[in-house]
C-alpha cells in the first residue's frame, strides 16, 4: 500500500496561547480546549472576577491577565508580558468582542469608535506586535455570521466582524510563511450577548428554523476547529474562515 505520512498532530504540548476574552463565552471554551490538548492558556480580560473564575476552572496551566483591550497601549503591553512571563507566545486568538444595539442612525460615534476599538484595533495591534516578537505561530480571529451578511441595529459589530475576515486574509499573506492567519465564523451561538435574542420568540424561531441542525450553537462547538488551526494540523491552512454555525449561512 502507498504510504500517506503520518497522521496530522493535534497536540498543543509545549504551545503557549493568549486569548483574549477568554474569561467567558467562547473564549473560555477555546481556553478550555487548548489546556486540554497541553498547551499553557494566558486568557485576557477586563473582568478581573470572572478571570479569576475562569482560571479555577482551567487549573495550574492558565494564567489571567487583566485588560482592557479597547486600549491599543493596554494590548501592546499584554502581549509583552505574556511573552516575558510565560517566555513565548504561539498561538493568538484574538476573541474579544462587543456589540452596542440600536439603529444606525441613532448609533454614537463614541459607541461606533469603542466597537470598532475592542473588535478590531486590538486585533491589529495584538496580531502586529504578536508577529514583531515571535519568529513564527498562529493567529485565530473571531469574527461572525455578520462578518458575512448585514443585520439590523449592529452596525458597529457589522462593520468591525467584516473588517476582521479581512485583516485575517491579508495577515496571512504579509505574515506567511512563518504565521498562519484564520478565522472562525460562529453562528448564533448562546452566550451572554445572545440573550436578548434568545428571549424574543419571533427571532428564537428564526433562528432555529434557519439552522439546519435545528439548535442554537454552544461555545464548546468551537474547541474542535480552534484547536486544528492551533495545532500544526493546520500548518498548510492559512486565510480561511471556518464556519461553526450549524449549516446557517447556507440556508
Amino acid at each position: 500500500m502507498p504510504s500517506f505520512g503520518t497522521m496530522p498532530d493535534f497536540s498543543l504540548d509545549g504551545k503557549v496561547a493568549l486569548v483574549t476574552g477568554g474569561n467567558s463565552g467562547i473564549g473560555r471554551a477555546i481556553a478550555h480546549a487548548f489546556v486540554e490538548h497541553g498547551a499553557r492558556v494566558a486568557i485576557a480580560s477586563r473582568n478581573e472576577e470572572r478571570n479569576a473564575q475562569a482560571i479555577a476552572e482551567l487549573g495550574a496551566n492558565a494564567r489571567a491577565f487583566a485588560c482592557d483591550v479597547g486600549h491599543a497601549d493596554a494590548v501592546e503591553l499584554l502581549v509583552d508580558r505574556v511573552f516575558d512571563e510565560l517566555d513565548s507566545i504561539d498561538v493568538l486568538v484574538n476573541n474579544a468582542g462587543m456589540g452596542v444595539w440600536g439603529p444606525a442612525p441613532q448609533h454614537s460615534l463614541d459607541d461606533w469608535r469603542r466597537v470598532l476599538d475592542v473588535n478590531l484595533t486590538s486585533a491589529f495591534v495584538a496580531s502586529q506586535r504578536f508577529a514583531t516578537r515571535a519568529g513564527k505561530g498562529k493567529i485565530i480571529n473571531i469574527v461572525s455570521e455578520y462578518a458575512t451578511f448585514g443585520g439590523p441595529g449592529l452596525v458597529s459589530y457589522t462593520a468591525s466582524k467584516h473588517g476582521l475576515e479581512g485583516l485575517t486574509k491579508t495577515l496571512a499573506i504579509d505574515l506567511a510563511p512563518n504565521f498562519q492567519v484564520n478565522a472562525i465564523q460562529p453562528g448564533w451561538i448562546a452566550t451572554p450577548m445572545t440573550e436578548v435574542v434568545q428571549t424574543i420568540p419571533d427571532m428564537n424561531a428564526e433562528v432555529l428554523r434557519r439552522t439546519p441542525m435545528g439548535r442554537w450553537g454552544l461555545p464548546e462547538d468551537h474547541a474542535g476547529a480552534a484547536v486544528f488551526l492551533a495545532s500544526s494540523a493546520s500548518d498548510f491552512v492559512t486565510g480561511v474562515t471556518i464556519s461553526v454555525d450549524g449549516g446557517y449561512r447556507i440556508r
